[in-house]
């Protein structure tokens, strides 16, 4: 699950997509420019699922993403 927290004045949401690589990676992936100065926060839940042992496991990230006004 990826959630974008809003920022102070309405903006567009980066749009990302999570893509599983295989059984024990991923990768969130970028599709869409942003433009700056904009601060974002990514809240992140990765979910664990062992169906032999069964049980499931939570992990959760807050990333901070600081676009600058400048093109590097």
């Amino acid at each position: 699950m990826v959630r974008v927290a809003s920022p102070a004045r309405p903006v567009p949401a980066p749009r990302t997509k999570p893509m599983q690589i295989n059984n024990i990676s991923a990768m969130l992936v970028q599709t869409r420019a942003v433009t700056g100065p904009e601060e974002y926060t990514l809240e992140l839940e990765m979910v664990s699922v062992n169906p032999f042992m069964s049980y499931q496991t939570s992990s959760a990230l807050r990333l901070s993403v600081f676009v600058e006004p400048y093109a590097f």
